[in-house]
């Protein structure tokens, strides 16, 4: 599986063009990025132009052929446009800037942190063929906490030696839909990419639900 890396690309594309455009943008409480942490985002800037911290509401996938399992991890409950309803989180991004001065071609690190995103694990295999067809296969939903990490966002946009390693994970206990009670939810998403071809891309998918 490769995640809409491309639709997320082109969205966080034009959050940097906005955050870029600001010269005098603040920057966190210290120098060095801090790690994993669900309220980093929120912290007090200090003028460091190497990083810079934004929310957004976005929305991952995870198609583990192995068991026959797809999920969603997202700030909302659309479930593939499917449904809609109130956002539950906006996911706080933190990048690390190597060059501040030109970020659209220089590498870019990426944190990205959600608490109480939203999580849906649904029957294989992907894709479906209707949202009535979503519906059916749905297993459990609820909310957890989600980690993604990239190590060059716009590896693309410029020269490179290294291979682009990006990938998340996520936690959460669910409700089953039968009703039968409650599961545990692990789900993990780990790929590289020569950042050139889009077929170079290599992922491996895994999705735990007991």
């Amino acid at each position: 599986m490769t995640r809409p890396r491309l639709a997320r690309t082109l969205a966080t594309l034009l959050a940097l063009l906005g955050l870029a455009s600001c010269t005098e943008r603040p920057g966190p409480t210290t120098a060095r990025v801090p790690g994993p942490s669900f309220d980093f985002s929120n912290n007090p800037d200090n003028g460091n132009p190497r990083i810079l911290r934004f929310g957004e509401t976005v929305g991952f996938l995870i198609v583990d052929t192995q068991n026959n399992l797809f999920s969603v991890q997202s700030g909302t409950d659309r479930q593939f446009g499917c449904h809609a309803r109130d956002v539950f989180d906006v996911m706080s991004v933190q990048w690390l800037l190597a060059n501040p001065d030109d970020p659209l071609t220089a590498r870019i690190k990426e944190t990205r942190l959600g608490q109480g995103v939203f999580i849906a694990v649904f029957r294989g295999p992907f894709p479906f063929s209707d949202c009535a067809d979503l519906m059916s296969r749905k297993i459990a939903e609820g909310t957890g906490n989600f980690v993604n990490t990239d190590n060059d966002v716009f590896v693309f946009l410029h020269d490179h030696d290294n291979h682009n390693a990006f990938g998340f994970t996520a936690q959460g206990t669910l409700d089953r839909v039968d009703g039968s009670g409650k599961a545990h939810y692990n789900g993990l998403s780990k790929c590289v990419w020569d950042g050139f071809d889009l077929a170079t891309v290599k992922c491996e998918d895994k999705i735990n639900l007991q």
